[in-house]
């Protein structure tokens, strides 16, 4: 499986909302962030939906700085263009 292959099929979550989200980081902001990013994202990937949608919605926050750092991008990012 391609790395790419890989990304979109880890952001394939249990509930549309996450999968959205997910998604649509990995299509618009993924392929212009650094290394760093990238990483973060991919360790964000690794948790759990109930941890995800806790984070993402402000109920938890994150102890690595750098998923912090992507989680708020993904919650600031305007996607209504898309």
């Amino acid at each position: 499986m391609s790395d790419e292959a890989w990304l979109e099929w880890r952001c394939r979550r249990g509930t549309l909302e996450l999968d959205l989200l997910m998604s649509r980081y990995l299509k618009e902001f993924y392929p212009k962030v650094g290394d760093k990013q990238r990483h973060a994202f991919q360790r964000l990937l690794e948790y759990s939906d109930d941890v995800l949608q806790d984070l993402l919605t402000g109920q938890a926050m994150a102890q690595d700085r750098e998923v912090a750092d992507v989680i708020k991008q993904i919650c600031c990012a305007d996607f209504s263009s898309t």
